[in-house]
């Protein structure tokens, strides 16, 4: 039986001339098959763009059952009542109607009882605009009085309500929402020469300028300002930007 020697820098190859022919043989299978892989994927790929608005199609609907599977298991996650929303008025109307929203034992899509430790998490009642309700809330309280709570419950409900999911209420009602904005939390751009309350006024007044400037008819504006006041002397300050914007802006 003969055999070849190959040399190498570290070390030596010892082979025999049928496997090496082996070898060769197996080299050519293999870039065959490549070749007929290779063919195979194009027919494939030209196919799938024949069919290629039924393979959109198909994406979109499974997406689509997928959002519809999750929405129906997270309201199953909800504590208390959960309700279909009820919408109200159009912004396709000639009619000038009055927007709204009204809720009743409206309860947290998050928060739970059985997550809050001591105590339980109490739903509300809240009406806003339209016949024989004024159309925002001045909510005052104590410090962990739940108005924050409040506040991203209401806007979360919202869009809860106009996804189509269930909202967690024995009830809810609203009129088309077209924009939410939120003004929470206290801080100052110190390098900018801005401080907490001077950053306070610029976020509001930008916000309730927001709606007017992209032409938004019917918008809801949620407004937390001085959610906890530095100082005793920041009183008048408080209720003079409370006046300001209440009196001549229309929230919802």
């Amino acid at each position: 039986m003969s055999c070849c020697v190959h040399p190498k820098r570290a070390s030596t190859g010892i082979g025999l001339p049928s496997i090496k022919k082996f070898l060769g043989e197996l080299s050519q299978v293999e870039s065959e098959k490549e070749s007929a892989l290779k063919s195979i994927l194009q027919r494939l790929i030209v196919r799938f763009c024949k069919y290629h608005d039924k393979w959109r199609q198909l994406v979109s609907a499974t997406a689509e059952l997928d959002v519809l599977i999750s929405l129906a298991i997270a309201s199953g996650y909800y504590e208390g009542p959960a309700c279909r929303p009820t919408i109200v008025g159009s912004s396709l109307s000639s009619e000038v109607q009055v927007p709204c929203l009204s809720a009743k034992l409206l309860g947290h899509p998050v928060l739970r009882s059985d997550s809050l430790g001591k105590g339980a998490f109490v739903p509300n009642d809240i009406s806003i605009g339209g016949s024989g309700c004024a159309g925002f809330i001045l909510l005052t309280g104590p410090n962990m009085g739940g108005k924050s709570t409040l506040l991203r419950q209401v806007c979360l409900a919202v869009i809860l309500a106009q996804i189509g999911a269930d909202v967690p209420a024995e009830s809810f009602e609203l009129s088309p929402v077209d924009r939410i904005f939120v003004r929470m939390g206290a801080k100052d751009h110190i390098m900018a020469g801005q401080s907490t309350f001077l950053t306070e006024l610029s976020e509001t007044a930008l916000m309730l300028g927001r709606p007017a400037s992209i032409g938004v008819q019917g918008s809801v504006t949620l407004v937390m300002t001085f959610d906890s006041p530095e100082a005793e002397q920041r009183n008048k300050d408080i209720y003079g930007q409370a006046g300001a914007i209440t009196f001549p802006q229309n929230l919802f």
